[in-house]
């Protein structure tokens, strides 16, 4: 709309109370995908491919990858961001807890059979 009234509750194809221009299917706000699910997703594979350098690299990444997830997820429920912002939050979160267990794990091998 060129007026900026808040379209919400208002049927589509009926006019906008505020300059009475007809309302559009286009004019609906639809919410766009979440930075931080995109950024938590990308984390968390990244995470898990670097695992393979000796696990550290991994847990950094991944422990950040876990913060933007939740906080995408955050936006979800608040309803600011939609799309597949909910299923990339989730498995950015789920790579980058892998990511964070495996990098634990192969630490922990290199240090015991470093003192084997």
């Amino acid at each position: 709309m060129h007026c900026g009234y808040e379209l919400r509750g208002i049927s589509v194809e009926s006019a906008c109370p505020e300059c009475g221009q007809p309302v559009w299917h286009s004019a609906t706000h639809v919410p766009t995908t979440s930075g931080y699910a995109i950024a938590s997703l990308v984390l968390g594979i990244c995470s898990l491919m670097a695992c393979t350098c000796y696990g550290l690299p991994s847990l950094p990444l991944g422990i950040i990858g876990i913060v933007f997830g939740e906080l995408a997820s955050r936006q979800v429920k608040l309803g600011t961001r939609g799309g597949p912002s909910k299923g990339m939050a989730l498995a950015g979160r789920i790579c980058s807890w892998v990511g964070v267990v495996v990098g634990c794990v192969v630490v922990v091998m290199i240090v015991i059979s470093a003192f084997w």
